[in-house]
């Protein structure tokens, strides 16, 4: 569908409510707990490497307040957490949260704020995990939201794409059907950019268990000329995926993930995201980082 931005409905400044949205851990539900109750542990002495770098002070150049509760009702309800979200351009700022998104001046000027389930034209489930990202090569913003199961094989994520590089113009939107397996759920989604691709990750899950995270690559041509969209896909890979912002010609583009307990961090090699036929994912290998990354406590 092609969504007018300027055209939709504004938040309604009113609360009816408050939802919160249950947390998933990533690893068994008792390990968790129980790590979760032990006291701090002991870090290994940590030096700093020494890479030659010498920031300048930071200046604050424009302080201004984002969308607010009122401002982020959607239907009356607010969620709790916000999950807010946001992304910059040369004249915008466009900040997203589980219920709104609001377009911003660069200057702090609030130029529209509209509910989530106006812009994805979707009411059916509540939506949640919403992200933005800017791609200053291609001038376009790209908009993301998950809305909780329909049924057991039907979950909706949501993608629109600006047709330009103004965010209260006009927007091509895809839903995806992410119930990949029956009574899947598609948690934590995130959004990552190469030159001439687009990149979505998610922690799957089935109740409380976690079957891994899955990636999704969708060329940009397809997705910014509002196309029909075909994509590979990846299952089963390492929790929470960091998705990159690549801005080179690079064919390589580098997802990392945590791996508490060890002094290593885990890098996917992603090669010709932008050719569906083509694109592959390497095996994870292991980076030192010199230091055991351990689990918080409570």
């Amino acid at each position: 569908t092609i969504v007018d931005f300027s055209a939709l409905p504004d938040v309604a400044p009113q609360i009816k409510g408050q939802r919160t949205n249950p947390f998933r851990p990533t690893i068994p539900l008792d390990l968790y707990r129980s790590l979760k109750s032990q006291p701090p542990v002991s870090n290994e002495n940590i030096t700093t490497p020494d890479f030659h770098i010498n920031p300048r002070n930071a200046t604050l150049v424009k302080g201004f307040d984002g969308l607010d509760q009122n401002q982020s009702a959607d239907g009356g309800f607010i969620w709790s957490p916000s999950d807010c979200n946001g992304a910059v351009s040369p004249s915008y700022y466009v900040e997203i949260t589980n219920a709104a998104i609001g377009v911003y001046s660069r200057g702090g000027t609030n130029k529209s704020i509209k509910p989530l389930s106006a812009f994805f034209g979707y009411t059916t489930k509540a939506l949640f995990d919403p992200q933005v990202k800017y791609d200053p090569l291609w001038g376009r913003w790209i908009v993301s939201a998950t809305a909780f199961p329909e049924d057991a094989d039907h979950m909706w994520l949501f993608v629109s794409v600006s047709t330009t590089s103004n965010p209260l113009g006009t927007y091509y939107t895809y839903p995806v059907n992410v119930a990949f397996h029956s009574n899947d759920f598609f948690d934590y989604q995130k959004i990552g950019l190469t030159q001439d691709a687009v990149l979505f990750s998610a922690n799957i899950f089935n109740g409380n268990n976690f079957n891994g995270a899955t990636l999704a690559v969708v060329p940009k041509a397809y997705l910014y000329n509002g196309l029909p969209i075909a994509y590979p896909r990846w299952d089963n890979l390492r929790a929470t995926l960091t998705l990159p912002l690549v801005q080179d010609s690079n064919p390589k583009a580098y997802l990392i993930f945590d791996q508490p307990g060890s002094k290593n961090v885990g890098v996917y090699t992603l090669t010709n995201a932008a050719f569906p036929a083509y694109a592959t994912l390497s095996a994870p290998v292991n980076v030192s980082i010199g230091v055991t990354q351990n689990y918080p406590p409570a």
